[in-house]
């Protein structure tokens, strides 16, 4: 009996770390791009910005171009 317990206590963690690698791992692999637009009287033309971040020394294609 403690066999059965002992396995299906290890099949359950098994699938929670599966279930937890498989939300982690793509998000590496991936990046989120938010627009925003807002206006300033102060500034008269069209400026784009953009910011990296959090992206934990992964390359996103050849030499991160």
């Amino acid at each position: 009996m403690k066999k059965v317990i002992k396995r299906i206590f290890l099949g359950v963690f098994a699938l929670v770390i599966f279930a937890l690698g498989a939300g982690i791992i793509p998000s590496y692999y991936s990046l989120e791009v938010s627009d925003y637009e807002f206006e300033n009287e102060k500034i008269q033309e069209s400026v784009k910005l953009v910011q990296l971040s959090d992206i934990h020394n992964a390359e996103f294609g050849k030499e991160n171009q």
